[in-house]
C-alpha cells in the first residue's frame, strides 16, 4: 500500500508542478502583452498560448484535487443517509471512475483524430491541435489513475480488506 501512496504522491506532485509552471507562464505572457500594448506592439504568442496554458493549468491540477477530495460537490446525501454513506461513497467513486474513463477515451480519440487529420489552430502560430489535446489526455489519465485508486481504497474499506484510507480519500478528510 505504501508503494501505491508513493506513486500517487509523485503523480500529484508532477501535476501540481506542471500547473504551477503553466500559471507562471500565463502570468508572464499576459503581463508582457499588457506592457507592450501602449507601444502598439502586438504580442501574438500571448494571444495563442494563454488558452492552452489555462486548460493545462486546470487539467494537470485534477489529480491533486481528486485525491484530496476538493471537488465542488454536494455532501447532502452522505449527511442525510449515514447508514449507507459508505455504499454511496463507493458508488460515487465508481461513477466518477467510469466518467473519467469516458473522458479519457473521448479526448484520446479527439487527439488521435486531430493528429491523423493534421488539424492546426486558427491562431497566429498555427499550433498543431494534437499537442494541447495530448496534454489534456495526459492530465485526464493521471486523474484516472488517482480516481481508480480512490475507488479501490473505498472498496477495501467497505469490504474490510485492510485499507487504511477513508471513504472520501486517503487523507481521511
Amino acid at each position: 500500500m505504501s508503494q501505491k501512496k508513493g506513486f500517487l504522491d509523485r503523480v500529484e506532485y508532477a501535476g501540481m508542478l506542471i500547473s504551477c509552471i503553466c500559471c507562471a507562464m500565463l502570468m508572464v505572457l499576459t503581463n508582457t502583452d499588457i506592457v507592450l500594448r501602449p507601444f502598439h506592439i502586438e504580442f501574438y504568442l500571448a494571444n495563442d498560448l494563454n488558452g492552452y496554458l489555462l486548460v493545462m493549468l486546470i487539467v494537470m491540477a485534477l489529480p491533486a484535487v481528486t485525491r484530496k477530495d476538493q471537488h465542488v460537490k454536494v455532501k447532502l446525501f452522505v449527511n442525510c443517509f449515514p447508514s449507507c454513506a459508505r455504499y454511496f461513497a463507493l458508488l460515487q467513486h465508481l461513477l466518477m471512475f467510469l466518467y473519467v474513463t469516458a473522458l479519457v477515451l473521448i479526448c484520446g480519440y479527439l487527439a488521435y483524430s486531430s493528429g491523423m487529420d493534421q488539424l492546426i489552430s486558427q491562431g497566429f502560430l498555427h499550433t498543431p491541435m494534437v499537442y494541447p489535446q495530448s496534454g489534456m489526455v495526459i492530465g485526464l489519465l493521471l486523474m484516472w489513475v488517482v480516481q481508480g485508486q480512490l475507488f479501490v481504497d473505498a472498496a477495501r474499506l467497505l469490504f474490510g480488506t485492510g485499507a487504511h484510507a477513508a471513504v472520501t480519500g486517503p487523507q481521511g478528510e
